[in-house]
């Protein structure tokens, strides 16, 4: 007698073998998709269309488009970081001198 532990194991010898996808061995029939957030874009998920989009001009003129964003951002953070200091430092001073 069996327990029924036993019974599932022997009548799936290979358990990988119920998680397959239906068609996973056949490309053509990949649904999977690659985003591109820089773009906004949806391609399918195979290396030739990624490559041909990611070396594509406005691909390439949204990442430049980021990047300078990105560090206009960080420089008016700094700037606005080194400002909110000064004026810390200006107060603390002010402070100090009329406390004492």
């Amino acid at each position: 007698e069996a327990s029924e532990e036993q019974q599932q194991t022997m009548s799936t010898p290979y358990p990988s073998q119920q998680q397959k996808k239906k068609g996973g061995n056949e490309p053509w029939r990949n649904k999977e998709r690659h985003y591109c957030a820089i773009c906004n874009a949806w391609m399918g998920s195979d290396r030739q269309s990624i490559l041909l989009h990611e070396n594509g001009k406005k691909h390439r003129e949204a990442v430049e488009a980021d990047l300078k964003k990105r560090r206009d951002d960080k420089a008016k953070k700094e700037k606005d970081q080194s400002d909110l200091e000064k004026v810390f430092a200006q107060v603390n001073a002010a402070a100090a001198g009329s406390g004492g």
